[in-house]
C-alpha cells in the first residue's frame, strides 16, 4: 500500500502487545510478572486454623487465582 499524497509506503500497523505474563523473556522475569499479577488479585491470607472447611475454602480461592493467571503447577510452588 502507498500513501496517495507522497507515494510513500504506508507503515504496517504494529502488532498487539503480548499478554502481561508472556512479556518477560527470561524465566526470572516471567516468574516475577506472575507473582506481581497474583498479588494484585489480593489473594486470601492464612493466619490461623479455623477448621478443615476454612482451610479448604482458602485453598479453593488460591486455586481460582492460579487458574485465572493460567499458572502451571511448577509456578504455584515458591
Amino acid at each position: 500500500r502507498h500513501n496517495t499524497r507522497n507515494n510513500q509506503p504506508t507503515p504496517s500497523p504494529s502488532p498487539p502487545p503480548s499478554p502481561p505474563h508472556q512479556q518477560a523473556s527470561n524465566p526470572a522475569g516471567a516468574h516475577l510478572n506472575i507473582v506481581l499479577q497474583f498479588r494484585q488479585l489480593t489473594p486470601p491470607t492464612f493466619t490461623r486454623v479455623e477448621g478443615p472447611k476454612a482451610v479448604a475454602e482458602w485453598i479453593r480461592q488460591l486455586e481460582q487465582n492460579f487458574d485465572l493467571l493460567q499458572c502451571a503447577d511448577a509456578q504455584k510452588v515458591i
